[in-house]
């Protein structure tokens, strides 16, 4: 039975061929790109369970691995990273992002226990209501933290009540005394402006995303499902 699906992004012709092998023995699902770029695009594409980093022609190791964590989509993703060993590539390595290093030349079974190690961890996750996500919002709930596009927002607490309850909902248009009711605890009365107020601040803090949340004339407000729903600039 396949174990899930790994990325290999490897120029070495034979290296890459063994990796596909030995991952292959285990029954994991191997998708393989010889080039930087193009590896990037397969993962945004459709991400894999993990991914396995080597240099390629035009990018290194570190540097995909760097794109990889700062995009939202794809910032916790498991990342093995081949390097050329010693302690300085494996602390780059760990400085890039990376969940673990392999220096070369390295041995098939070390590289598939490796592989196998940071998986184990990664599934060990926040429960489903601990860490939410509506398109390129993520809200964390244990750790009070809000990222959108991989970058940290400064929220009040008003705020961030309101981000998560709107986050549960994608797609949903919420009315302004449901959002104040179910998102800050509070009676509507007198208060269906102050939630324009704390709208106003959210919007200006997303900057020139702040359409991810769109006003519905006399009812309320709606978060996107999907940024490119609203938004081509990335």
């Amino acid at each position: 039975m396949a174990k899930g699906r790994v990325q290999v992004v490897y120029d070495e012709a034979e290296p890459l061929r063994e990796i596909r092998q030995a991952l292959e023995r285990e029954f994991f699902h191997v998708r393989a790109a010889t080039g930087g770029d193009v590896g990037i695009a397969a993962i945004l594409s459709e991400p894999p369970e993990a991914v396995i980093l080597g240099n390629t022609r035009g990018m290194d190791g570190l540097e995909i691995c760097r794109r990889l964590r700062s995009d939202v989509r794809t910032s916790g993703l498991p990342i093995l990273l081949v390097t050329s060993g010693g302690t300085n590539d494996r602390v780059a390595a760990l400085e890039a992002g990376a969940d673990d290093s392999l220096a070369r030349p390295f041995g098939l079974r070390e590289l598939v226990a490796r592989l196998k190690a940071i998986l184990l961890r990664s599934s060990v996750r926040p429960p489903p209501e601990e860490l939410l996500q509506a398109g390129d919002l993520v809200i964390d709930i244990g750790r009070h933290v809000v990222t959108f596009r991989g970058r940290p927002l400064s929220l009040t607490m008003a705020e961030f009540s309101i981000l998560r309850f709107m986050a549960t909902r994608p797609g949903r248009v919420l009315k302004r005394a449901e959002i104040i009711q179910e998102a800050l605890g509070k009676n509507t009365d007198g208060l269906s402006r102050t939630i324009d107020v704390h709208m106003a601040a959210i919007r200006r803090k997303l900057g020139r995303n702040a359409n991810f949340i769109t006003t519905v004339r006399g009812v309320g407000y709606k978060i996107a499902e999907t940024l490119s729903a609203v938004s081509g600039d990335r």
